[in-house]
């Protein structure tokens, strides 16, 4: 962030960086602009197999009953946190936000039971699910991911809904 503006640097960064840190910090030590995306990702819902749901409408149900749901994310305005606080809004049931400093302690905590709701890497969290350490109930984006077509998009419950991370 540092180089001269010469065309000759380029910096690899989350998409938040440049939309959610501007809005979170006061002294950022750069101005940078965006030029392309070139890859996105999707987060998915995941819970801890013990909580006794298995689709988004009992989740949902559960989280009004139950709630205020202690929920895991990779920090204040990460995609985890971000996607939570809006899904939370639209279907209109209290969190308790748990920031974690990285995805190791934060992924080894929810196996572990520790809390049982997060938003999570779609590609990143799916083999748990695949191996029942955890439950996948819905992916982030518009439609179905094609890394999970078995589970539903929260866009099916809730129209308009996506979020994705953009790279």
């Amino acid at each position: 962030s540092k180089s001269p503006p010469d065309g000759y640097t380029l910096l690899f960064v989350l998409s938040s960086t440049l939309t959610v840190n501007p809005h979170l910090y006061k002294d950022l030590n750069f101005n940078l602009k965006p030029i392309t995306v070139v890859n996105y990702s999707t987060q998915t819902l995941f819970v801890h197999p013990s909580l006794p749901v298995n689709n988004l409408a009992e989740f949902v149900a559960w989280a009004k009953k139950e709630g205020p749901v202690t929920y895991a994310h990779g920090g204040a305005g990460t995609s985890s946190h971000l996607v939570m606080e809006y899904f939370r809004l639209l279907a209109g049931f209290e969190t308790v936000p748990v920031p974690y400093r990285g995805s190791a302690a934060l992924v080894a905590d929810f196996i572990a039971g520790q809390f049982k709701v997060a938003f999570g890497s779609t590609s990143g969290l799916l083999p748990l699910a695949e191996s029942g350490k955890l439950r996948a109930l819905a992916v982030s984006t518009a439609k179905r991911s094609p890394l999970a077509p078995d589970v539903p998009a929260v866009a099916e419950s809730y129209p308009g809904f996506e979020l994705t991370t953009d790279f």
